[in-house]
């Protein structure tokens, strides 16, 4: 079981729109797809992906990162850029848990302009 971040902020999961979170788990389960049963990850906001306590490795991270981009396109037709210079600037990194990277990820969602337009 993926270990909890007692110490990041809360995510308040109204303020993430459902579609994003839908995509950062689809990525999860892919990226669950190369790891042992026992050491999957746990599709829950509180989950430690990277850092201090977390469960995936830098190549791992890349895979979730690039699997969350491939999943936000699908469902909103748009190219949303995950690991940029805005996101390793951040002061809280947006890779620590997967609540943090659904909050970045919505953030960036948000920012662009619908398709078409």
């Amino acid at each position: 079981m993926a270990p909890n971040d007692p110490g990041s902020p809360a995510v308040e999961p109204s303020a993430l729109d459902p579609r994003v979170l839908e995509a950062i788990y689809a990525a999860v389960a892919t990226v669950n797809e190369h790891r042992a049963p026992g050491d999957a990850l746990v599709p829950a906001l509180t989950t430690v992906l990277f850092g201090e306590a977390g469960r995936l490795d830098s190549l791992e991270l890349v895979e979730l990162v690039a699997e969350a981009e491939a999943q936000l396109e699908d469902r909103f037709g748009l190219s949303i850029v995950l690991a940029s210079e805005r996101a390793l600037s951040q002061r809280r990194s947006p890779f620590r848990t997967i609540g943090a990277l659904a909050a970045f990820a919505t953030t960036l969602v948000g920012e662009q302009p619908a398709p078409g337009r």
